[in-house]
């Protein structure tokens, strides 16, 4: 009966185990995953409930972490935090880093939703549009500079495809079908592909291949782990070209933003290492 109303779940922001020791902190920093973050439920109350209370039990394993060291929170709910933050603004700790990689939708256009939090939290995001932090005051975390990938002489093209809802694809069919063509290329995700176990996910970012991300979020100012995963591991990886990627593009060499008019073209040059 219990395993009805909750049940284990792939926990999609392990990435954050794999990556953290690339990231770049001013002082030692402690990663905290949220409590129970691979348990979930059918039912939206019970779901809703369990987040709030995997939440509370994070955030006082912070408090008393952070007695000693910043830390940084990968994910987290909004309303559990803000609740908190207001009965702590009294409270004496190091720096808590509440990480909105998976939050940004309510940031878009409305900074009014912002709300203002305790001294001791800081909001922060990875890899993020210095623009955005410079508006909504976030601290922008870099990943260690790895260096320009070079794919190797018969790279295979891991194309990860939509799995989200907010996840709008790219390149259609033909498309895909004119690249299988010309290179061995595998499908993650979507309809067609599976998604893959952790090993071999871990595994396609510290190889010579190249990963090509086939979907655009409706919120134009969020990237995904593929993305963090690629740049800590020096992957050379294709994004969809717009403003926001564009942006941070200009800061790492391994990220080639590209069109449906120009991918054919940009795969060509990265696979022959042509660089004009």
């Amino acid at each position: 009966m219990l395993s009805k109303i909750i049940a284990k779940q792939d926990d999609n922001h392990k990435v954050y185990n794999r990556i953290f020791d690339k990231l770049i902190f001013q002082e030692d920093t402690l990663l905290l995953r949220r409590v129970g973050s691979n348990w979930t439920s059918k039912t939206p109350f019970i779901r809703k409930l369990l987040i709030i209370i995997c939440d509370l039990i994070t955030i006082r394993k912070a408090l008393k972490l952070s007695a000693n060291s910043q830390v940084f929170i990968s994910e987290y709910s909004d309303i559990v935090y803000y609740a908190y933050s207001l009965l702590l603004t009294k409270k004496t700790c190091a720096t808590i880093y509440l990480n909105i990689n998976h939050n940004m939708q309510w940031i878009k256009g409305n900074k009014s939703k912002i709300p203002i939090i305790a001294k001791n939290f800081q909001y922060a995001l990875i890899e993020g549009d210095q623009a955005l932090n410079d508006e909504v005051d976030i601290h922008n975390i870099k990943i260690k500079s790895i260096g320009t990938a070079i794919p190797s002489d018969n790279p295979k093209i891991n194309v990860f495809q939509p799995r989200r809802k907010e996840q709008k694809t790219l390149l259609n069919r033909q498309i895909i079908e004119e690249i299988t063509h010309k290179y061995i290329i595998r499908e993650i995700g979507g309809p067609l592909g599976k998604y893959l176990s952790d090993e071999s996910f871990a595994n396609i970012f510290s190889s010579g291949d190249v990963i090509l991300v086939n979907y655009t979020y409706d919120c134009g100012i969020r990237h995904s782990g593929i993305l963090l995963e690629a740049l800590a591991n020096g992957t050379k990886i294709f994004v969809p070209e717009t403003q926001y990627f564009s942006r941070i593009s200009e800061n790492h060499p391994n990220i080639v933003c590209y069109t449906e008019q120009n991918i054919h073209q940009k795969l060509y040059r990265i696979t022959n290492n042509d660089p004009k």
